[in-house]
């Protein structure tokens, strides 16, 4: 998932995210990995996601 610098901060990444994973959930997938850019981390903690031990690269996310 990428969002273009111009059109970043407008709930577009947030948007489709929400989609991702509630697509995900009706496959019935349980748990994502996912691996992002230093600076995006944040993006997806926001969102719910868990940090690795670390807390640097990768977020974990489970279905509930």
């Amino acid at each position: 998932l990428a969002i273009h610098p111009l059109y970043q901060r407008n709930g577009l990444g947030k948007g489709m995210m929400v989609v991702l994973l509630e697509r995900l959930q009706m496959l019935e997938v349980e748990k994502v990995t996912l691996f992002a850019d230093a600076q995006a981390v944040r993006f997806y903690s926001g969102q719910g996601w868990n940090l690795e031990p670390r807390g640097e690269r990768c977020v974990f996310w489970y279905a509930r």
